[in-house]
């Protein structure tokens, strides 16, 4: 009996603890009461509008404040947000990690943000400055701090009474924009008729433009080399239906001449949109997907013929050749991917395609024809891997300069009958895109290299060096004999008639010796 009772006992000390403990959630406090007096609210946009298991990482919010993982609060216009706790001994920022699910993966599929290329196995992670001076920065008469993460986005964007986004009473057009040459510095966004109190009375009070607040790229980039930039306008209640947009400087040089227009009806005073635009043209997108698919289509970065049978190509971003599946790696590449056709569009026959195998992506590819391609044709490389993907296409030549025959020393030569002779030191290069490399196969060019000193008379001694592109470079030598003793003297009695022999392989510093008779 007594045990039972110890039993009960026990069992009712547990359940109190537990009733106790029941309110109390996993970021650190009770059921519908904040635990402290302030809290940062992280709205996060992702592309795919895809929010469900994803989380946050974060430390340095004191005491009281929330402990990681911070879950999916819920959603907004502008995307999934979460809210931090944040208490008065919490540090001067606090960390930020968007994960895509409590698994940590790696850094190109289950994280957020670009890569560090000075750390590759860094986590991407950005922080939220929480205080300057000891002093809490930031936080409205509720104790609430709004802070913007875009997916692909390293840097976080603050609440901005001026620019957005998500001003009270105000729609919000949000610009990703593009430059093909990526050029950002000095750039922004004119816009007018965003109505009263809307981003074009900021433009016309400063006489500067919208400015383009953050950089960023798409996950598995690399910091520093983000290619977008984002902006935001404000649009009134009182906005006309279609808005100005220029990208301009201030001192009005444009990306594009004309004036663009955007509507905007569905954000008079309030909503949330995004806008894709590619500078240099009249278009824009409304999906990111649309808007990458320009702006980061495939393209040869690199693109040159090894020899008259080989295309080396580099593209700017790798392509998938192989995945993985139950740990195995299953090849996906087909040769039908890419296709090269001359100037009439009769297709050149492929031969072989190499790259580098046991990977699942590869940037670089070796197109090896099955004939010598023509020199006086010009042909055109085309990628398309899916027929919804744009094609890149790169148009090529066999190159035709000349190679470079070096002589050192005299060309013009003047001889007695019976002197002695030697060639003198050559070589031979090659302008390979741009570099000068050595050939070494110059010489005396079959036919053309017949000397006797026997014989007064003009000799003409050819050299030749053939590159790897089938261009041919010629260098002349000319020996003249002369007799000194026309009279006095046999030719025949003094020396032996000296040929350079038709092929002979002379290479760089090759030397061929006449002797006279009497010195063998």
């Amino acid at each position: 009996m007594k045990k039972v009772l110890q039993f009960f006992v026990v069992f009712a000390f547990i359940m109190g603890l537990f009733s106790t403990l029941s309110p109390v959630l996993a970021d650190g406090h009770e059921d519908g009461e904040a635990p402290t007096d302030r809290k940062v609210i992280v709205h996060y946009h992702r592309w795919d509008g895809d929010y469900e298991g994803r989380n946050i990482w974060t430390w340095n919010t004191g005491t009281n404040g929330s402990q990681a993982p911070v879950a999916l609060e819920g959603t907004d216009e502008f995307g999934g947000y979460f809210e931090i706790y944040i208490d008065d001994d919490a540090g001067d920022a606090i960390g930020l990690i968007l994960r895509y699910s409590d698994a940590w993966g790696d850094n190109f599929n289950d994280r957020d943000g670009l890569i560090d290329p000075s750390d590759s196995s860094k986590i991407a992670d950005k922080e939220i400055i929480l205080k300057q001076d000891g002093e809490f920065v930031g936080f409205d008469e509720n104790g609430v701090k709004h802070v913007f993460v875009y997916e692909g986005m390293n840097e976080v964007i603050y609440e901005d009474p001026v620019h957005g986004p998500m001003r009270d009473g105000y729609g919000t057009l949000a610009v990703v924009y593009y430059d093909p040459a990526e050029s950002y510095e000095g750039w922004n966004l004119w816009t007018w008729e965003t109505g009263t109190g809307g981003s074009h009375e900021m433009v016309d009070e400063t006489g500067t433009g919208v400015p383009f607040r953050a950089p960023l790229d798409v996950d598995g980039g690399t910091v520093g080399e983000e290619m977008y930039r984002i902006a935001f306008f404000s649009i009134g209640e009182d906005a006309s239906d279609e808005i100005g947009f220029i990208v301009r400087t201030d001192a009005w040089e444009k990306q594009y001449e004309e004036d663009l227009f955007v509507d905007v009806t569905d954000l008079k005073g309030s909503g949330y949109r995004t806008l894709f635009y590619v500078g240099l043209a009249p278009d824009f997108y409304d999906t990111f997907e649309e808007f990458d698919a320009v702006a980061n289509a495939f393209e040869v970065e690199v693109g040159q013929l090894e020899d008259q049978r080989s295309l080396l190509l580099n593209f700017n971003k790798p392509v998938q050749v192989a995945e993985e599946v139950d740990s195995v790696l299953n090849d996906i590449f087909d040769a039908s991917w890419f296709n090269v056709v001359d100037s009439a569009g009769n297709a050149v026959d492929i031969a072989n395609i190499s790259y580098e195998k046991g990977t699942e992506s590869v940037a670089e590819f070796m197109l090896i024809f099955d004939e010598d391609l023509d020199k006086s044709e010009t042909y055109t490389m085309t990628y398309q891997k899916n027929e919804e993907d744009l094609p890149a296409e790169f148009d090529f030549a066999v190159p035709s300069d000349a190679p470079t025959i070096t002589i050192i020393g005299a060309t013009d030569v003047e001889l007695e009958l019976g002197d002695r002779y030697s060639l003198p030191t050559f070589r031979a290069t090659e302008n390979f895109y741009g570099e000068n490399l050595p050939l070494y196969n110059a010489r005396v060019k079959e036919g053309e290299g017949y000397l006797s000193t026997r014989e007064a008379g003009v000799y003409e001694i050819v050299l030749e060096a053939h590159d790897r592109f089938g261009n041919v470079a010629e260098q002349m030598i000319t020996v003249t004999v002369v007799d000194p003793c026309a009279d006095d003297a046999t030719a025949a009695d003094t020396v032996l008639p000296i040929t350079l022999f038709a092929g002979l392989p002379l290479l760089a510093g090759a030397y061929i010796a006449l002797r006279r008779k009497e010195d063998q």
